[in-house]
């Protein structure tokens, strides 16, 4: 169900900002003539290769396996693909570059809607009904009456899709690296670092700066040992060796811990069995004998998988804590928007009253915050206000006063 609003919700917002602008899917014959950057190239490969395995698993009856596809591909296209373009839909010139997202969107929704009716025939015909039937002559008068999608070969980019689901891992440890720290997103931190097994060099430096912006983080730095943000503990799983070796568990455990821990971790890592010698024979140990814990250097909090160990800065500079200040304030005048039924593209007036510190945060970063807002005018005492409302930043309290300009 979660899912299922997930989807409603991309489509909304594509209707809301497709009506603005007055988007028309019959200017175009093919979406990949059109000027598409690689985030659009992306998801159409993407959406390509969910018809294929939905061909191949409605064939097999596995509809589970089908519905585990669906849910990951709306979690990239909801929080990827959306979150990335937001700012190409709200932008107010109508150019190739706007034109190719809607077309972008709107391929890529009737796609997955065709392939999702035999599992939710209502939702998805609804949507057929607006997107399709309203807009478009000479098509089916029903989603269940159209033809099921085909895989395009002119739409595969396995190496994209690679490359941009590397790129989506990243960020999604550096998140989580920044909640075992809880250190909110909308707080800038100052670095992140990465260690690969691979060599993703090139990756990073061509996606540095959308991992950057996702994980509102100043830079990143490659290491190529990971020893340089973590170390490692092993300990042994007592009740697991114990019903192994029983009354010899005592030497086996001093023979642990005389072994070297990265080669210890890395086969615990792979699910690979430890060799240890022991009254002259060969004894293994499962990864399950073993407990490695992780523990961070200096102020970096780390997270690791198979492939990376992630580390996010926590130490906070003055600069950092005001931008931070800042970013929490832009959310509360978005919701305040929404409270007083302001439309999206509304500019407004504003005026923000709140302790030196709060004031000093949004005047060294007053571009950015004006931006984000949408505010015309900014503490202007002049103005007349309707609508205010009492919020808490930074554990104060500030009142936010707004009307349309």
């Amino acid at each position: 169900r979660k899912r299922l609003i997930t989807l409603w919700n991309t489509y909304s917002f594509f209707v809301t900002y497709a009506r603005l602008d007055e988007f028309d899917p019959n200017s175009y014959n093919d979406v990949k003539q059109l000027d598409l950057t690689k985030i659009d190239r992306w998801i159409l490969a993407k959406v390509n290769e969910l018809v294929k395995d939905a061909s191949l698993l409605y064939n097999k009856y596995q509809i589970f396996k089908f519905l585990d596809e669906i849910v990951k591909f709306i979690d990239h296209l909801s929080n990827w693909y959306i979150r990335r373009n937001r700012r190409r839909f709200w932008k107010s010139e109508n150019d190739n570059d706007k034109n190719a997202a809607y077309a972008t969107l709107y391929e890529t929704l009737i796609t997955l809607i065709k392939i999702m009716a035999p599992i939710t025939p209502f939702l998805t015909d609804k949507i057929y009904q607006n997107l399709v039937c309203d807009v478009r002559e000479n098509e089916p008068d029903s989603v269940h009456l159209s033809s099921f999608p085909k895989y395009r070969k002119s739409w595969v980019d396995e190496k994209l899709i690679n490359e941009v689901d590397t790129i989506i891992a990243i960020v999604s440890m550096g998140r989580s690296a920044r909640n075992i720290a809880n250190i909110k997103n909308r707080q800038p931190l100052d670095e992140l670092v990465i260690f690969s097994k691979g060599n993703i060099d090139l990756l990073i430096k061509n996606n540095k700066n959308q991992i950057l912006d996702e994980l509102n983080i100043k830079k990143v730095r490659i290491v190529n040992n990971q020893n340089e943000i973590v170390t490692y503990k092993i300990k042994p799983n007592f009740s697991f060796l114990g019903q192994k070796f029983g009354n010899d568990l005592k030497d086996i455990i001093k023979i642990i811990n005389k072994l070297d821990s990265n080669d210890v971790v890395e086969k615990v890592r792979y699910k690979k069995s430890i060799s240890i010698s022991f009254n002259g024979q060969v004894n293994h140990i499962e990864p399950e004998g073993i407990i490695v814990e992780e523990q961070a250097l200096g102020d970096y909090s780390i997270v690791s998988n198979n492939d990376f160990t992630i580390g996010v800065l926590t130490t906070l500079s003055d600069s950092l804590i005001k931008e931070g200040i800042v970013r929490d304030v832009v959310r509360h005048i978005q919701n305040i928007r929404k409270e007083f039924d302001f439309n999206v593209e509304d500019r407004i007036d504003l005026l923000v009253e709140g302790s030196d510190k709060i004031n000093d945060a949004l005047m060294n970063n007053k571009s950015y915050f004006l931006n984000e807002v949408l505010a015309v005018s900014f503490n202007d005492k002049s103005v007349h206000f309707d609508n205010s409302k009492k919020i808490k930043s930074n554990n104060e309290e500030v009142l936010i006063s707004i009307r349309k300009n």
